[in-house]
């Protein structure tokens, strides 16, 4: 019987992560899951309370982990200037991994997620992203003993919007992990020597 429960789960939740992915949050259809499903949107209800709680069963965990691997991120960018060190290689190993396996997640967090209780995945990535970029940038000023003259905040937080930008166009192009990764760490080496070079003026 608990096989039978589980398996039925995840025709609903491969049907739901479709409807989400085509049509986010907001437009998606529980009687299109339901039919995709293979069966009554009343039997559907007997799985998952409503649409937000099916949308939170499917994409809580990948909110979470994206947030816990921007702040893993920083903490070894910071520790590793250089970008040297194994932890680096095996976090962006990881990343592009989880990036890889979780691309439709991703999306709708990121593009489909208005009007869930998820829809402030974007700001609050971007605010993450935005806050170790800041230490970084701290880190080089101290280091340098070159303070950054422009709007500081105001340049990090469009630098964090074009890397969730950058983001959502790798996973448009449906690479492999592999591409993933290399062009992660490019990124992220380019991001990183750009600024040493600007504080060299």
């Amino acid at each position: 019987m608990r096989v039978k429960l589980d398996s039925t789960r995840k025709k609903i939740e491969k049907a739901a992560l479709e409807e989400f992915y085509q049509h986010g949050f907001k437009n998606a259809s529980m009687r299109v899951i339901s039919k995709k499903a293979g069966m009554t949107v009343g039997n559907l209800y007997c799985y998952y309370l409503n649409k937000e709680d099916m949308f939170r069963a499917l994409l809580e965990d990948v909110r979470n982990e994206i947030i816990t691997v921007i702040h893993q991120a920083g903490e070894v960018i910071m520790s590793n200037p250089d970008f040297s060190s194994d932890g680096l290689n095996e976090l962006m190993s990881y990343s592009a991994q989880y990036i890889h396996d979780k691309k439709k997640e991703f999306v709708i967090l990121f593009q489909g997620s208005k009007g869930s209780l998820f829809a402030d995945t974007r700001q609050k990535t971007a605010e993450k992203f935005a806050s170790n970029l800041k230490k970084i940038i701290e880190k080089i000023e101290k280091t340098t003993g070159q303070k950054f003259e422009v709007n500081k905040e105001f340049v990090i937080d469009l630098m964090s919007e074009t890397y969730i930008n950058m983001l959502l166009e790798i996973l448009k192009k449906n690479k492999s992990k592999e591409w993933i990764e290399q062009v992660m760490y490019d990124i992220i080496r380019l991001l990183h020597s750009g600024m040493m070079n600007f504080f060299k003026k």
